[in-house]
């Protein structure tokens, strides 16, 4: 997954025995609930933080009214991930088969604005060589943590101030 972009899934429903449950107007609708979480903490049924570390991103379920569910969310965070599916029968939340799964969220896109330059030394002299480290970051402030990121920068001096613009940034 890559921070920022939409990931699709379906559930299908099943009985007992594993087989496709078809699609009955007289019969109440299955519903699912589904929670994305970071491994490693806990999240309510509602997409909640049970801790101070969690991160949680409720999914958005919708029924296609033909025993399938088609299940979106957008991860903003980086991480490895779980994707906790339940069935909600009866006032209770069942794991359903295969889940939870793992999921690995990415740095999505370089965002120029979000990006820093640090350790840069506070005088410059021209046509010398100096060194200072860039942070890339994504739109919703991840590190870009590739190493396929190159910056060109250039020193520019504003009101006397140290400027750096960044002229190009390949990913």
């Amino acid at each position: 997954s890559v921070a920022g972009t939409e990931e699709v899934f379906s559930v299908f429903s099943q009985d007992a025995f594993g087989n496709r449950v078809s699609y009955d107007p007289f019969l109440p609708l299955d519903v699912f609930h589904v929670v994305l979480q970071l491994q490693g903490t806990a999240c309510d049924t509602d997409g909640n933080p049970l801790d101070a570390q969690s991160l949680c991103v409720l999914a958005v379920v919708t029924n296609n009214m033909d025993s399938t569910h088609t299940v979106r969310y957008t991860p903003t965070r980086t991480g490895k991930f779980e994707v906790v599916a339940r069935l909600v029968r009866d006032g209770q939340y069942i794991l359903i088969s295969n889940s939870p799964f793992t999921s690995t969220v990415v740095a999505g896109d370089l965002a120029v604005a979000r990006t820093q330059a640090v350790n840069v030394p506070a005088s410059v002299l021209p046509n010398r060589f100096t060194t200072f480290r860039i942070n890339a970051r994504d739109e919703f402030d991840n590190i870009i943590s590739s190493p396929t990121v190159a910056f060109d920068a250039v020193y520019s001096r504003r009101d006397e101030e140290l400027v750096i613009e960044p002229i190009t940034a390949d990913v």
